[in-house]
């Protein structure tokens, strides 16, 4: 996002200075006797001194990253997002019902081989990358869908209820076959519009989302959502096994080969989500609607991704 002095708005800034400067060679100095000219210029070129200083200062971008850590079984023809507690609420129910269309449209090679190129570790790597986002997408649908969902508390429970289209307000709405498009799904077998009865996300008004072979990148007058990811070189072998609070992983090459596949290899990956809000709507009447909505697609990141139980979801770095 822009800086204050590199937006659209410092032209006006500047022609305002050079008009004071002129109005104060044409009519300032050739009537400096006259008091209330002269308090009035005063008073004007004081007015906007502060109002300069206190939109320098206080008009400042606020960012934040975060980074979560995943671990990714590899079968012989699935993924699956490694759970500590496996749960209903943690559970991404497009990527378990499609674990095997997802598997055939990602195309991982699986297999281990000491000989393996740096071209060929990236290639793996850049197709882990391609399962975490479609992880995050199609969870971002399930989740949270519309991001002015409403919540009705009753005695026993809650019950919260989305929108399923944007017809009536500014909302920006993109529906399922557009995400198809952006996650390149081309097979009738492998649609978000499998598994739920969402039509489409419900974002905030201008919002546009942009995908590549390396990112999520969400961006509005308001804020700008990058989501990013590292993948480990490495596979080891085996679920995870825990010692207290450690993981014991094997590496797949300390393993003969004619054993490597009685386990499921685990990869490791890392994704940071970092948001930046522009400084020119800190103070807009929407803003804490954005800042709830923002920090909503946080803890749904932290709910798909992480190895973590629910209640550890909060301590996402």
């Amino acid at each position: 996002m822009k800086t204050f002095f590199t937006s659209h708005l410092a032209i006006p800034f500047f022609l305002i200075i050079i008009s004071l400067i002129w109005l104060g060679y044409s009519i300032f100095t050739k009537n400096i006797f006259i008091k209330e000219l002269t308090f009035s210029f005063v008073a004007l070129s004081a007015a906007f001194f502060m109002f300069t200083l206190n939109s320098f200062f206080n008009l400042k971008e606020e960012r934040f990253t975060s980074k979560i850590n995943s671990h990714i079984l590899i079968g012989e023809d699935y993924f699956r997002l490694y759970k500590k507690e496996e749960s209903f609420d943690n559970s991404n129910f497009f990527a378990l019902e499609n674990s095997n269309e997802i598997f055939k449209k990602v195309n991982l090679d699986k297999k281990i081989n000491k000989s393996l190129t740096i071209e060929e570790l990236e290639l793996r790597q850049q197709k882990i990358k391609y399962y975490l986002i479609i992880v995050i997408m199609s969870d971002w649908l399930q989740r949270n869908s519309d991001w002015e969902k409403k919540k009705t508390d009753f005695h026993f429970t809650n019950v919260i209820n989305f929108r399923n289209n944007a017809d009536n307000s500014n909302d920006t709405f993109i529906p399922n076959s557009e995400i198809d498009k952006l996650l390149d799904f081309k097979s009738p077998n492998l649609t978000l519009s499998k598994n739920t009865i969402k039509k489409g996300l419900i974002l905030p008004p201008k919002t546009k989302i942009s995908i590549d072979e390396e990112s999520i990148k969400v961006t509005n007058p308001f804020v700008e959502i990058k989501i990013e990811f590292e993948v480990d070189y490495n596979k080891y072998l085996g679920r995870i096994s825990h010692a207290g609070k450690k993981f014991k992983l094997i590496d797949d090459l300390r393993i003969p080969l004619n054993q490597r596949q009685s386990e499921p290899s685990n990869m490791q990956a890392v994704t940071y989500f970092s948001y930046s809000f522009s400084p020119f709507y800190k103070g807009h009447p929407k803003i804490e609607d954005y800042r709830k909505w923002v920090n909503e697609v946080h803890q749904m990141l932290c709910a798909s991704l992480s190895y973590q139980s629910l209640d550890k979801f909060d301590k996402c770095s």
